[in-house]
């Protein structure tokens, strides 16, 4: 008689960020919704990897909380070694399975609103997921917020400036109640 094995999945969701004085800008809305998540003191430097920090939470089994510390058109640099750290430590198909998620602000989406995509699908100009896809490949969860878009209705404006402007506290309470429910859902659904 053979003996199932179960495969345990794992997990890894990162929010793409910049470092201070950057922190509560829009184009940190990946960090900003880890720290609505889980709370954020409880992030630690990786020992091995320290361009990024980390957190495991009770709330979330086999979930692994991650934000790059460095700034976010490179934020592949630190969290692919991280990734690949993670990839072999638990390199036994028949045992676990390693999914990625990473969250970042999305332009093309209204505050509120968000998308999750996976694969082989454009970037949208983001330089953060370039990074990433350029280093790591296309085998990813991406989950893009809505951060909307600067100017009137036809999207004119600024577009470096809008992200690296602060998040109104209007839209955040918008994110906070409408997106953070539905991140759990699918982190829930991810991690099964």
């Amino acid at each position: 008689m053979s003996k199932s094995v179960t495969v345990k999945k794992i997990l890894l969701v990162s929010g793409l960020g910049n470092p201070y004085p950057y922190l509560k800008t829009r184009h940190n809305m990946g960090q900003m919704l880890l720290d609505e998540l889980v709370p954020q003191s409880d992030f630690t430097i990786h020992p091995k990897h320290t361009n990024v920090s980390l957190q495991v939470n009770r709330d979330y089994p086999n979930v692994i909380f991650m934000k790059n510390l460095n700034y976010m058109n490179i934020s592949g640099n630190a969290l692919i070694p991280c990734w690949k750290s993670y990839l072999n430590k638990y390199s036994n198909p028949s045992q676990y399975k390693i999914e990625n998620l990473v969250i970042y602000d999305e332009l093309e989406k209204e505050v509120g609103k968000y998308q999750l995509r996976y694969g082989k699908v454009s970037s949208r100009g983001h330089n953060g997921l370039r990074n990433i896809v350029n280093g790591f490949g296309n085998e990813f969860y991406r989950l893009g917020v809505g951060i909307g878009r600067p100017g009137n209705e036809k999207g004119k404006g600024n577009i470096a400036d809008w992200v690296l402007s602060e998040v109104t506290d209007q839209d955040l309470e918008v994110i906070k109640w409408e997106v953070v429910p539905k991140i759990k859902e699918i982190i829930d659904e991810l991690r099964k």
